[in-house]
């Protein structure tokens, strides 16, 4: 985590793995909260980050609703059952995903993200410069955004008053509120977000001030 280098593998989600009997290093994408879409409309958030070279290894989940890796052609595994886990894979989950990706086609999905992620990421820089004692850090791309607060009690103070104006949303590390919201999330739902976001944060300032 030392100097730029270690900062920016920190920060995107890059792990090397050295292999020192065969004297290589290996790169590896964690992609299981940026894969499939949330990062401005690209399947795969390190499609951004304009890399000379294809990554090694590269893991996935969550929106592609089901765990697993693929990996460069100089990595294949030669030997059967190298690779396998109890069950060889999950093929339901890979209709599933067949299905969806299908869906991201038909209804313009990525694109959709594109658009609404950088309305997002505007609305975002708004909101927080719009209450600065209260909101902080604002970052991310596309749907891929959080914030920061003050202190882990405050954070856990909008959290819940978001709850109860109906927001759905959750605090992630000490003092961080996360927003990833799925990829259908459509202009009507930003602006509703950020009505609901407004409202909160003004709430807690009016509680705070009295």
């Amino acid at each position: 985590k030392h100097g730029s280098f270690g900062n920016l593998i920190w920060k995107r989600g890059i792990v090397f793995i050295v292999d020192e009997k065969m004297a290589t290093t290996y790169c590896t994408y964690q992609q299981v909260q940026t894969g499939g879409g949330p990062a401005n409309g690209e399947i795969w958030a390190h499609a951004h980050w304009n890399l000379p070279e294809p990554a090694d290894i590269v893991t996935f989940s969550k929106k592609m609703l089901t765990g697993g890796f693929f990996f460069a052609d100089h990595l294949k595994v030669h030997e059967g059952f190298r690779i396998y886990n109890t069950w060889m894979g999950d093929p339901t989950k890979l209709l599933l995903l067949e299905q969806a990706l299908k869906v991201y086609k038909k209804d313009g999905l990525l694109e959709r993200a594109k658009v609404n992620g950088q309305e997002f990421q505007k609305k975002l820089a708004a909101f927080q410069k719009e209450h600065p004692s209260l909101v902080r850090n604002a970052r991310g791309l596309g749907f891929f955004a959080a914030v920061d607060f003050e202190n882990t009690e405050i954070r856990d103070k909008f959290v819940h008053q978001a709850l109860q104006f109906g927001l759905h949303c959750g605090g992630c590390g000490e003092r961080s509120l996360r927003i990833r919201p799925s990829l259908v999330f459509d202009k009507k739902h930003l602006d509703l977000t950020f009505e609901l976001l407004e409202k909160t944060a003004k709430a807690l300032e009016t509680s705070s001030s009295s």
